[in-house]
């Protein structure tokens, strides 16, 4: 997951005009709160260089309930990678002197409650913050419809309904969203491994392909182009994602859903990351999922999942874990190996040493000593979206190499289709290794328009990609509901907006991708019947030609005339037989010079 935000205008003059009704003490109450009446106190917790969270704690004194709070933020610079959960909101207003945070929050008179962190990556945009002030927001409407409905209306009023296309803070949004378009049994399907997606298509390589412009891309053991459509996990340390690392999960997803690869997603710093406490935890999920993708003819990324920092502070124990894991892996047809998720701060190539251009030719040596040709994949400098960096200095000497690119159809739109597009016109074979319909956060805009467009993309010149993230952690891009208690086999009522979505995309294209090979096989027995039918009359045109060899047979105009029925021009086999009997007669035939 990557860790920015891009603000709406829209977002910045509702919070203001909140905040200006707060200033005004416009209350929908008889009674007013004070901005003296509420305290507000805050921790700071610096996780990493790029990442700093903070931790508000609002005090109501007064002797009325409060509903929701908004709090102004001192700052001295724009907010251009700063983000929030849970229903809350932000935007920077310079008018309103920095950062405008308002939280849904209910505090009873007298009591205090902590909100949602709220977490700012400030060396890419260094800001200092100042001390903040808090004001109560009594509206009784639900301030948080507004995140959830996207525009609102011009008289300044709200639907009483959930909208498809709009956001929403956390997973559990209602309403047509949530409609699937096929019938979602939680079924699976007894299928032999030559019908599964690695059965039907085999070990992946790259190759350039007339029609997909001009990067090479995947294509299976026939040389036939194949769309990867991915689930990625969540941190496999975590709870959040834990219980769906079971045979059944991955089945129901490929009879079901149309997956057809399974992305392990192994955090390397995080809470109880891979270097950090959860060493053993990532790997019994790997080691237990890999075979059930194995088994389920899925394939499947392994990701050292890095996020946010430079992948060579961490390049020896990226390189054991990959030896380990190409060597173990080394007989699958299936593994492709992803040995950074998301560096930022590190440029592609600047001859350092210690840029993705030199982490990336330290560890490919590495697995392909154990996996001589399976598809590596290489991150790409901030959160793997400058990908059209590549082409400066592409990595030599290797087959099956490709690079990554994430998008987060809220935040990331056209402008960056286009660096794909430049990296694809340059020749840099691409993966989307990861992807959401919400916003880069991993948590509330939802953009299924939008997602839309980067799947038409895809497909036009068969891009792989990976949607984040098959969990029930209450946040947007997450796949099921926070009450979801199946952890295979779901049924439409488990399913997030996330889901969806994903279940009809994916299914659609796998139905579509179906029906092709349907056509094909079609095509193909008509080829076959074609061949012998023309197999036949070859054979017929030989015992006529023969015949003509014989002492005594002569071909005459006579003859010619009554091959064919007097009431129907002659067939294109019948012209053909014409032709060789009146070329043995020494006669020419139709439109051929003697």
């Amino acid at each position: 997951m990557r860790w920015i935000f891009e603000y709406k205008k829209i977002t910045a003059l509702l919070l203001t005009m909140i905040f200006i009704l707060c200033q005004a003490a416009v209350i929908v109450h008889a009674d007013t709160v004070r901005a003296s009446d509420l305290q507000v106190t805050y921790t700071e917790d610096k996780v990493n260089d790029y990442w700093t969270e903070y931790y508000y704690t609002v005090k109501n004194d007064s002797s009325q309930p409060v509903t929701g709070v908004i709090i102004l933020i001192p700052a001295d610079g724009d907010m251009q990678k700063c983000e929030t959960w849970s229903g809350q909101m932000l935007s920077y207003d310079a008018s309103a002197g920095g950062i405008l945070l308002y939280a849904p929050v209910c505090i009873a008179a007298g009591g205090s409650a902590s909100l949602e962190k709220m977490g700012i990556d400030a060396k890419t945009h260094p800001v200092t913050l100042g001390k903040p002030s808090v004001y109560a927001v009594n509206e009784t409407r639900n301030w948080n419809s507004v995140h959830q409905y996207g525009d609102p209306p011009e008289d300044n009023t709200f639907p009483d309904k959930d909208m498809t296309d709009g956001g929403n803070a956390g997973n559990d949004m209602t309403g047509p969203v949530l409609e699937t378009d096929y019938e979602l049994k939680g079924e699976v399907k007894d299928m032999e491994f030559k019908d599964t997606p690695v059965g039907k298509h085999g070990k992946l390589h790259l190759a350039k392909v007339e029609g997909y412009g001009n990067a090479p891309v995947i294509v299976d053991e026939k040389g036939e182009p194949l769309m990867l459509r991915g689930a990625s996990t969540h941190g496999l340390q975590w709870d959040v994602c834990i219980p769906y690392i079971n045979k059944e999960a991955f089945q129901s997803f490929r009879d079901e859903w149309g997956v057809n690869l399974i992305r392990f997603a192994g955090y390397v710093r995080d809470d109880n990351g891979y270097l950090n406490g959860g060493r053993d935890v990532i790997d019994d999920m790997i080691t237990k999922g890999m075979p059930y993708t194995k088994e389920l003819g899925l394939y499947a990324i392994i990701d050292w999942h890095v996020l946010a920092y430079n992948p060579h502070e961490d390049k020896e124990e990226a390189k054991k874990f990959f030896e380990k894991y190409a060597g173990m892996y080394s007989g699958y047809d299936n593994v492709i190996y992803e040995i950074c998720n998301e560096p930022t701060g590190t440029p592609w190539y600047d001859g350092t040493g210690r840029d993705l251009y030199s982490y990336a030719n330290e560890l490919i040596p590495i697995i392909r000593e154990k996996d001589p040709d399976a598809l590596i994949v290489v991150g790409t400098n901030t959160w793997s979206q400058d990908v059209d960096d590549v082409h400066n200095k592409p990595i030599e000497g290797y087959d099956n190499i490709m690079y990554a690119f994430h998008f987060y159809s809220g935040s990331h739109k056209g402008e960056f289709r286009d660096r794909v597009k430049n990296a694809l016109d340059s020749g840099t074979p691409v993966f989307i290794t990861e992807f959401g319909i919400c916003d880069a956060s991993g948590n509330g805009n939802i953009q299924t328009g939008e997602a839309d467009l980067w799947m038409e993309f895809c497909e036009k010149y068969n891009i792989s990609h990976a949607c984040w993230a098959i969990s029930k952690k209450d946040e947007s891009a997450s796949y099921f509901k926070t009450d979801c208690v199946r952890t295979s086999g779901w049924k439409q009522e488990d399913l997030a907006p996330t889901g969806v979505w994903l279940f009809n995309t994916y299914r659609r294209e796998a139905s579509s991708e179906q029906d092709d090979t349907a056509e094909k096989t079609e095509t193909t027995e008509e080829m076959e019947t074609t061949k012998e039918t023309d197999s036949s009359k070859m054979s017929d045109m030989t015992e006529e030609k023969s015949a003509l060899d014989q002492p005594g047979t002569s071909a005459t105009t006579e003859n010619k005339e009554t091959t064919a029925p007097a009431e129907s021009a002659p067939g294109f086999f019948e012209r053909i037989i014409e032709f060789f009997r009146n070329l043995f007669a020494g006669v020419s035939a139709p439109g051929v010079a003697s």
